[in-house]
């Protein structure tokens, strides 16, 4: 008498083993899944400092050379509009859209406007305070971009 021996699973190993087999996967899944979420929230906090350490340079830049700052316009006004009269003669104004939450600049006297951040990015709650403490000018500029706060990041003027 011979016997024959039938290789492979029976029905119930099967359903075991894709049971064990989802089992592992679901917890893969479990723990990769914040690895990406984390990913996405650091570019965009990169993303944002970023934005915000442009928008301080080209303050600093308005304020390199300014013989006068006509917005905010006297010690203790607050503003959402930068003014500032460079050397050259030429104006500089800096604002926030309130329609679009960007950032525009104008070298031009306000006939154009440039943007400043990229369109990924919100600044809310610019505020530019002009204050005079001692006699000096100081020109404290202050915003949220992307929910984070900025500031102040202050300056004396030697008017």
């Amino acid at each position: 008498m011979s016997t024959i021996k039938c290789k492979g699973f029976t029905l119930l190993e099967t359903v075991i083993y894709i049971a064990l087999l989802s089992v592992i996967l679901t917890g893969l899944l479990v723990s990769v899944y914040p690895l990406f979420t984390g990913t996405e929230r650091i570019n965009a906090k990169v993303t944002a400092e970023g934005e915000a350490a442009f928008i301080l340079r080209k303050v600093a830049w308005m304020l390199s050379d300014a013989t006068a700052v006509t917005s905010p316009a006297f010690a203790g006004a607050l503003s959402s509009t930068f003014r500032v009269v460079r050397y050259s003669g030429s104006p500089v104004i800096m604002r926030l859209n309130p329609t679009t939450g960007e950032l525009e600049i104008s070298e031009d006297d306000g006939v154009s406007y440039l943007l400043l951040t990229a369109s990924r990015v919100k600044v809310e709650n610019f505020e530019v305070t002009r204050t005079a403490p001692s006699g000096q000018t100081l020109i404290s500029v202050e915003f949220d971009i992307n929910g984070q706060h900025v500031g102040p990041w202050q300056k004396y003027l030697h008017l």
